[in-house]
C-alpha cells in the first residue's frame, strides 16, 4: 500500500476522527492532543503530495494551532517545538509554490 495516496488518505481520516474525540474526551490530556496534531500532520502531507494545496494548508494550520498550545504549555518539549518549527516549515514551502 506504500505510495497508494487514496488510501493512506482513508487510513489517515479514519484515525483523524478516532483522534478528535478522544482529544475531545479530554483536553487536558496533551499526548491526545499531539496525537491529533499528528493525524492532521499526515492528513496535510498527503493533501500537498496529491496537489491540494487548499486542504493541505487548512491541515497543517490544525495542526500548528494545537501545537503552538503545547508549546505555550510547555516551552521546554523539544518534540512539540520540533513539530511546530516543521508545520512552519511546510506552510512557508506550501506559500512558495
Amino acid at each position: 500500500a506504500q505510495g497508494n495516496l487514496p488510501e493512506a488518505l482513508k487510513t489517515y481520516r479514519d484515525s483523524l476522527a478516532i483522534r478528535d474525540r478522544l482529544a475531545k474526551s479530554d483536553p487536558g490530556n496533551a499526548g491526545w492532543q499531539r496525537d491529533l496534531s499528528v493525524s492532521h500532520m499526515k492528513l496535510a502531507t498527503v493533501a500537498a503530495k496529491s496537489g491540494d494545496k487548499t486542504t493541505a494548508r487548512a491541515e497543517f494550520i490544525a495542526a500548528r494551532e494545537i501545537s503552538a498550545r503545547l508549546v505555550a504549555l510547555s516551552p521546554d518539549n523539544a518534540d512539540w517545538n520540533g513539530d511546530l518549527a516543521w508545520i512552519d516549515e511546510q506552510l512557508a514551502a506550501l506559500a512558495k509554490n
